[in-house]
């Protein structure tokens, strides 16, 4: 302990010693192959899809302007059958003024008329029939 040798033997370093390979197929050892390995789905960490949401009624005023928003989807839409959603909001709007509607936002229905079968023209059309005055919408919100 007072800095002298703890063993007699010089201390020298250990070879390494190399990985040998069989030479014959009777000196290979039999692999072992891992257990198949189950893996379980995990539920999706991000937002629920449009179709999975609750439904809110809103209320909008049309007025000369329309409603205060435009449309995507619809069936036969360029990116396959999808629901009638809001592509955007127009400053000053009818669904700017209410708060209520944002982009993303599925349409469901108009003054109880169901839009899940309605091509994009279909749907626009029938919001530009609409009388000036209250538009019940039923709506599922994206986020």
């Amino acid at each position: 302990m007072n800095g002298e040798p703890v063993s007699d033997q010089p201390c020298s370093p250990t070879p390494k010693s190399e990985p040998q390979t069989p030479t014959s197929p009777a000196q290979a050892k039999p692999s072992t192959a891992p257990a198949p390995v189950t893996v379980q789905p995990r539920p999706p960490t991000g937002p629920a899809p449009v179709s999975e949401k609750p439904t809110e009624l809103v209320e909008l005023d049309k007025g000369a302007f329309g409603l205060g928003f435009s449309l995507e989807g619809g069936r036969g839409s360029p990116r396959g059958d999808l629901p009638i959603t809001i592509k955007r909001i127009f400053r000053g709007g009818g669904a700017d003024r209410s708060g209520d509607l944002f982009v993303g936002d599925a349409i469901v229905a108009i003054n109880g008329t169901d839009l899940s079968a309605m091509s994009h023209f279909e749907a626009w059309n029938m919001l530009k029939a609409l009388p000036a005055g209250k538009v019940s919408l039923l709506i599922r919100h994206k986020y």
